[in-house]
């Protein structure tokens, strides 16, 4: 009767982990999700490991971008994702992607994106209220683009070399620049 019971157990982990597989298959993470927790933790092997991190969606990769990106931020709320385009580099051979993106944080969709900066973007920082984006460029100037809609962005200028860097205080009333020029 042990033998038998220890032998219904095994066969329900082959058929949960072969469900499994095959919900991969059919890219639906919530039935593999499902089947893999189905399976009893003292059947679990390589094989239940290796389907388990396979189907992880956690990790998303973003693609989008024509050259390398540079910085991305999300949200403060962690849904969204902006990212700025590498600047060019003749020295790796690379062009500039010169667009500031918007990308769905959960599932990796491009959501928009917009020529942002001539020379390729630097940083982007999102407003603690999320109601914008900012982004700074090699071009020496930092933008500001509404994040309901970026189609165009305000240009706040006072860098005459690249803006390396921003960030907001932690009350979020002010922003913060660094340039890669010394400025007079």
């Amino acid at each position: 009767a042990v033998a038998a019971s220890v032998e219904a157990r095994h066969q329900a982990y082959i058929a949960n982990l072969t469900a499994a597989e095959a919900s991969f298959r059919l890219e639906d993470p919530a039935a593999v999700h499902a089947r893999l927790e189905a399976c009893p933790a003292e059947e679990r092997g390589w094989e239940w490991h290796h389907l388990h991190a396979t189907a992880d969606t956690s990790l998303v990769t973003l693609r989008g971008h024509t050259a390398p990106v540079t910085y991305a931020a999300f949200s403060p709320d962690g849904t969204l994702l902006a990212s700025a385009g590498m600047p060019r580099n003749p020295a790796f051979g690379t062009e500039s992607d010169r667009t500031l993106k918007i990308w769905d944080a959960a599932t990796g969709a491009e959501l928009c994106g917009y020529p942002a900066h001539k020379r390729g973007g630097r940083a982007v920082v999102w407003s603690p209220d999320m109601s914008r984006i900012f982004s700074a460029g090699m071009d020496g100037r930092l933008k500001v683009w509404p994040s309901s809609i970026p189609t165009q962005a305000r240009i706040l200028q006072g860098h005459s070399g690249a803006v390396t860097r921003i960030a907001f205080s932690p009350d979020g009333k002010r922003l913060a620049s660094s340039s890669a020029q010394a400025e007079n």
